[in-house]
């Protein structure tokens, strides 16, 4: 009995180990901390890959946070926030850097006469991962929080912030805008 057990145990090792026998190399690179240039160059990778986005550029954040300003097609931008910050030393150039946890993606529209509190919360019954409120000046703002705790791939954040850019916010605007 404890042979079969070994050899299924030999066995299934082996097959895991196929793909880097063939010589292919799997790699996702999953991070549970992000740093600027981290995002920057995701974004990079998304300007060459959607007409949607324009361009970007580091901004002034809240206190402990970072924050990109990505430039979209069509006139609107979208403000990418990096927060819940700490310090890390970067093994390869030395300095400390600032690394950041949470990424928090959101966009506002102005709307005359503003939308309504029931437009918003419609919006919010029947969406997930995004939010929906209306700011002090009655904007209609769109959100979306990912938390990087446990490890996120890369590709998921690239998607988290594709799905946002090119779905859920011209979605937003035509819906509230009517």
């Amino acid at each position: 009995m404890l042979l079969k057990v070994l050899c299924l145990l030999g066995t299934a090792t082996a097959v895991a180990a196929l793909p880097a026998m063939a010589g292919e190399t799997i790699t996702t690179q999953v991070y549970t901390s992000v740093t600027v240039a981290d995002i920057t160059a995701i974004l990079t990778a998304l300007q060459t890959e959607l007409d949607t986005i324009l361009g970007f550029e580091e901004q002034a954040g809240p206190t402990g946070s970072a924050m990109l300003l990505v430039r979209l097609a069509g006139g609107a931008s979208v403000n990418l926030y990096l927060s819940d910050r700490s310090s890390a030393t970067n093994t390869s150039t030395g300095p400390r850097e600032h690394t950041y946890q949470t990424l928090a993606v959101g966009a506002g529209i102005a709307v005359k006469p503003p939308a309504s509190c029931d437009a918003i919360n419609a919006w919010n019954r029947r969406h997930r991962l995004v939010f929906a409120y209306l700011d002090s000046r009655g904007n209609a703002i769109l959100e979306s929080d990912l938390s990087l705790a446990g490890g996120v791939a890369r590709d998921a954040i690239k998607k988290w912030l594709v799905k946002f850019l090119t779905v859920s916010f011209p979605d937003f605007v035509t819906e509230i805008l009517g």
